[in-house]
Parts: C-alpha cells; structure tokens; sequence
C-alpha cells in the first residue's frame, strides 16, 4: 500500500482544478457555439430573402409581431412565476422537484412540454389543491397563452399577406387605368374623313 506526501496530493488537486476549469470553459464555449449557430440561421434567413419570397413574409411577420411579442413575453413571465412561487410554497418542503424556486421552474416547465411524471408524488400531498392547480397552470399556460402567440402571429402573417397582394395588384390597378384612359383618348380623337 502507497501513500501519498503532501506534494502529490497538492499535484492531484492542483491538476483536478485545471481539470473543472477546462470543463467549465468548454461548456462555456459549446453554449457560445449554440448561440452562434441560431444567429447564423437568422442572417441565413435575410441573405435568402431575394431568391425566397416565403422567406420575407416569414420575416416581415416575425418583425410586425415584434412589440406584441415583447408584452406577451412580459405577461407570460409574470404569470409562469406566479405559478413557479405558488408549487414552491405548497410543494416545495415536502418534494425535491419543488424545493426551490429554479428548480420549481424547470419543473414547471417540463410539466408545460407534457411530462407530468412528478403528478403523483402532489396528488399524495393533497388531490384538491394539485387538481385545481393543474388545471389552473394547464389552462392558463397552454390553452390561453399559447393560443394568444399564435393569434399575434397569425394577426402579423395576415397584415403582410395584405401587403404583399397589395404591392401586386398595384400595377394591375395602374394597368387598368392607363387602358382606360387610352381607350377614351382614341373614342374622343378626331375621325379621319374620306
């Protein structure tokens, strides 16, 4: 059996803690990249534009529905947290999931994207309250707040679509006119006698 003398031990910890730093550096620079990666596809999309008309009208909505966005962001995060502050009061000493306010969010969370695997351990606690929450949070979160995202942005894709038929049938109108005009010009022109 070896033993260890203080300097191999102060080599080890020195060399784990180059070892975590390295790591967290890393992790660091994969979230960077990841970053990075969903800007360029948004510059991919504004290069694209000229050669993909969808590509505009998917922009132009996505810049119309900009400011109602923001609000709705605002109001969305406001009640989540209300919702977040709630479970950790009631849940949160008698279950991990809840036991603090970050965690009760990402709990929260998952429970927006379907998983509902933490519903057991609350209906122990108490059925009335965690139904009534459930269908509080579900309701509000999925059925009212989803659906008033996609109203905004269907609202947004709708005024561009309006645009867009509108800067066509411009020249159409303007067509329309000009042959109008030039058929009464040639019924007011002077007839040649014979």
């Amino acid at each position: 059996m070896t033993t260890l003398n203080s300097s191999e031990e102060t080599f080890d910890t020195r060399k784990s803690d180059v070892m975590l730093t390295i790591a967290f550096r890393i992790k660091d620079y994969t979230s960077v990249c990841a970053v990075t990666v969903v800007l360029l596809f948004f510059m991919l999309l504004t290069h694209l534009e000229p050669w993909l008309p969808r590509a505009k009208v998917i922009l132009k909505t996505l810049s119309l529905a900009y400011s109602d966005m923001l609000y709705f962001l605002i109001l969305f995060l406001v009640i989540f947290f209300a919702f977040v502050i709630m479970s950790n009061v009631y849940y949160g000493a008698d279950l991990p999931a809840f036991a603090s306010a970050p965690v009760a969010m990402q709990t929260l969370f998952l429970m927006l994207l379907g998983n509902l695997s933490f519903l057991n351990q609350m209906i122990i606690l108490s059925q009335p309250l965690t139904l009534a929450f459930l269908i509080l949070f579900l309701i509000s979160m999925h059925f009212i707040l989803l659906n008033i995202i996609t109203a905004f942005i269907s609202k947004s894709y709708i005024d561009v679509k309006a645009q867009e038929t509108m800067k066509r049938s411009k020249p159409d109108i303007l067509a329309a006119h000009w042959i109008t005009r030039l058929s009464e010009m040639k019924c007011r022109s002077p007839k040649k006698k014979a």
